[in-house]
């Protein structure tokens, strides 16, 4: 199921997918019932196995999503990054350089990424960093950045390994080589229109470094080697583009 890069040989998967947001209605408290219906969905060129994608959330008048439900199993996997497409502007009188805090969902990448990886809720720092430019429309940048220690999240050695390696007869094979586990470092970045207030652009990185260590293999006595050994290192890449 991998397909090595041509210039790094690292292994990857791509997703492609395409989403058309709609707003269903106004709720009370001045909250909105949305839905985003998903077209496309497929692993790199292969054609989509179910075309009734879709999700279904709630969005506050400033824009914090909550309530969300998934129709499918793709649909699933998608919906920890769907906060992206929403703004987050506590009021209107913003600048640059302003700070506010938001619990947001962390996708925790895994060893196979074709798996339903799990989602965890943190808080982050929301940056209104600077005034911009994108496609020629003026766009505030919205930024959350950070590392986090995986113990500090919750996030245990049997969140990131198949079932298959879980399930074992015999027991788990493998567990953390210290006591934090390793870290999760991520970026989370919003263009949104500075009139319309409409996501135009927006990424998300996520990177997971793990030591992982396999009990039934004896720990190498030199630092590099227990790296080359025990190291695990996986990102998950989230790009979203209006039409």
């Amino acid at each position: 199921m991998f397909s090595p890069r041509a210039t790094t040989n690292m292994p990857y998967f791509e997703r492609s997918a395409d989403l058309t947001l709609t707003c269903n209605k106004l709720l009370s408290g001045s909250a909105f019932s949305m839905r985003a219906n998903i077209a496309n969905f497929k692993w790199f060129d292969n054609p989509p196995e179910n075309n009734n994608n879709n999700i279904d959330f709630t969005v506050s008048r400033q824009g914090k999503v909550s309530g969300i439900s998934s129709s499918s199993y793709d649909a699933q996997w998608l919906s920890p990054d769907l906060s992206l497409l929403i703004p987050l502007l506590p009021t209107n009188g913003l600048k640059p350089g302003d700070r506010w805090n938001s619990i947001e969902p962390l996708r925790i990448p895994i060893l196979r990424g074709s798996d339903l990886p799990p989602s965890i809720k943190h808080e982050l720092e929301i940056v209104y960093v600077n005034d911009t430019l994108v496609d020629g429309m003026n766009c505030r940048l919205l930024r959350s950045s950070g590392e986090i220690w995986l113990d500090d999240l919750g996030v245990t050695v049997q969140d990131l390994l198949p079932n298959e390696l879980i399930n074992k007869v015999n027991g788990l094979d493998y567990r953390y080589y210290s006591k934090h586990g390793g870290k999760i470092l991520f970026k989370r970045e919003q263009w949104v229109d500075s009139k319309k207030g409409i996501v135009i652009k927006a990424k998300s990185q996520t990177r997971i470094i793990a030591w992982i260590h396999d009990l039934r293999k004896p720990i190498p006595e030199k630092n590099v080697d227990k790296d080359n050994e025990m190291i695990i290192s996986l990102a998950h890449i989230v790009n979203y583009k209006l039409k």
